[in-house]
């Protein structure tokens, strides 16, 4: 089996980090050829990029794709820089959000609250498109795909809720998971369902990654079955 891995640090491979403090699901996983394109801090517009480069510039046809989505204000930025020099170049601004995760402590909050409000709706359309493009593109290949949240992102009284509902259920050759937590849907993700799990195991102390531990059972209960289950 061909296997394209995309998404943030949550799936990005450690193998060669020699500080790591867990070891991610994808580095599990035991399949023929694996290319793995998740990086750190990577938003949809990343991901998306980064998926698009794989299969057309460099031509890798996976036989199966699972794609982890990552923070809805990330959009396209890695980090503070990227996301200030973007927004300066970009034609599309639309697509390169307030991303509170870098700017808020250099910004006054109560000054510019109206303005992020609406760049708030407009990080969630952005996330919205990028992932239904991803799909789409999938769809359009014949790439079987599997695509999760790493942690959730949708809360039950977000605006694009039904847009998003509607997106889990649009796929023909590829399947969403999204775990029932307390049996429950909320759009959760790897994490709390690992944290259902196992509890505080699934945690580690000082950092928002799930543990080695939580990657474990991740793998061992929904990714490896999905191996089994996925004809090829």
């Amino acid at each position: 089996m061909k296997l394209l891995t995309a998404g943030c640090s949550f799936s990005q491979s450690q193998r060669d980090n020699e500080h790591r403090h867990w070891n991610p699901w994808s580095d599990m996983v035991d399949v023929h050829e694996n290319v793995n394109v998740a990086q750190s801090s990577y938003g949809q517009g990343m991901i998306a990029q980064s998926i698009v480069n794989a299969c057309e510039v460099h031509n890798y046809k996976p036989d199966l794709a699972i794609v982890q989505w990552s923070a809805i204000q990330r959009g396209y930025s890695l980090n503070q820089k990227d996301f200030l020099e973007r927004i300066m170049i970009n034609s599309e601004p639309e697509f390169f959000n307030f991303n509170e995760e870098y700017t808020s402590n250099q910004l006054d909050l109560h000054k510019v609250s109206n303005v992020l409000t609406r760049l708030d709706k407009s990080a969630y359309l952005a996330s919205l498109t990028h992932i239904s493009l991803v799909q789409n593109y999938f769809e359009s290949k014949g790439i079987k795909y599997f695509m999760f949240w790493g942690w959730g992102q949708i809360s039950e009284h977000n605006h694009y809720k039904y847009q998003f509902d509607k997106l889990y259920k649009s796929s023909k050759i590829g399947e969403w998971w999204i775990p029932n937590v307390h049996d429950s849907k909320h759009h959760l993700g790897m994490k709390e369902w690992a944290t259902s799990k196992i509890g505080s195991n699934a945690k580690i102390d000082g950092d928002f990654h799930p543990s080695t531990e939580a990657h474990e059972i991740f793998y061992k209960e929904i990714i490896e079955p999905l191996f089994k289950k996925t004809i090829i």
